[in-house]
């Protein structure tokens, strides 16, 4: 069985929760690399993850909050999973059309390379979520965390108060990434604002806290150190930092505060990209590497006048490729 992020590992029990049906081969077979990680090891709760491997906040089931899954669905081979982000109220979300193109079936007919959605953050809310969902989340066979969005600071200690005590869920993802109300723009966006969600949260609720932060802001290392310096664990989508002196002083900050940080590079998870680092590697030893952009002028212009407002579009893009670089010609 899954261990919940206890300080010492609960003892093993008959499979009876849903993804927990024991599999043809013996656990001595199937286990003979050992994922499992902690990536609150210093907090007295822990936060035990049977390996790396995590569904996002949103993803799992029809419904993003697990409805559909059956029984026999192995949940314990993941190392955890976040189901969809709750706010304190519910949301019914952005009016129809959220999709372009309607379906992949429609963009796959019409040519489109690219699918955008503006779901605006429909929701149950938190009470429906501690109340009742939780109780479903209770009986899956992994480790689960809460995501949270909130209107201001003060709403999100509120949002942690109601979570204290509900032993579906191990930890805490704030959802830094989703508009506010209290100064108008993205808490992710400012150190400061981010400094005081996980201030709240953290005097209200005894889990541990991860923070998810936005990619398209000018500078995100302040942004991270803030969060660091809350001793609060941090994942970062790339790029991470500009400069080597900034990266170091990211590092000495986490160390300090016993925190975690990490970042999010998806392409090593896209199947061309995937491909195209086997092919490469079957080549040889390399001593150049060099990589253009192909997309078509078009979907580059689209992208320049969403992420080009707050930050260098090449130096957003092109991370993708130095990390390519890296993944396809090393061993890490």
């Amino acid at each position: 069985m899954q261990p919940k992020s206890t300080a010492t590992k609960p003892e093993t029990k008959t499979p009876t929760r849903v993804g927990a049906p024991a599999d043809s081969q013996p656990e001595a077979t199937q286990r003979q690399v050992d994922l499992e990680v902690d990536l609150a090891p210093r907090h007295p709760r822990h936060l035990i993850l049977a390996n790396p491997v995590m569904i996002a906040s949103g993803t799992l089931g029809y419904d993003g909050y697990g409805r559909g899954l059956t029984p026999d669905l192995a949940l314990r081979r993941l190392g955890a999973v976040i189901p969809k982000t709750v706010t304190r109220l519910p949301r019914e979300g952005n009016p129809e059309p959220r999709w372009y193109p309607s379906s992949f079936r429609v963009g796959r007919e019409t040519g489109e390379s690219i699918m955008l959605n503006s779901i605006g953050l429909a929701n149950p809310g938190i009470e429906q979520a501690v109340g009742g969902l939780s109780e479903q989340w209770a009986l899956w066979d992994t480790t689960v965390l809460l995501s949270l969005s909130a209107d201001s600071a003060a709403q999100f200690g509120e949002m942690a108060a109601m979570a204290q005590g509900d032993t579906a869920f191990q930890g805490i993802e704030l959802n830094l990434s989703c508009p506010n109300i209290e100064s108008g723009a993205l808490f992710s966006h400012s150190a400061k604002l981010t400094a005081t969600a996980v201030t709240a949260v953290k005097a209200n609720n005894d889990l541990p806290v991860l923070v998810k932060l936005a990619p398209n802001v000018p500078d995100i290392t302040e942004i991270a150190l803030a969060a660091v310096e809350a001793r609060c664990h941090v994942l970062v989508a790339k790029p991470m930092v500009k400069t080597h002196a900034e990266h170091l002083a990211l590092i000495e900050a986490a160390k300090a505060n016993e925190a975690l940080v990490a970042m999010e590079v998806h392409k090593r998870w896209d199947p061309i990209y995937v491909d195209a680092r086997d092919r490469i590697r079957s080549l040889g030893d390399f001593s150049f590497f060099s990589s253009y952009m192909s997309q078509p002028k078009s979907q580059l212009e689209t992208f320049r006048a969403w992420a080009g407002k707050s930050s260098d579009i090449s130096y957003y893009l092109n991370s993708h490729h130095i990390d390519f670089n890296l993944w396809a010609v090393g061993d890490f």
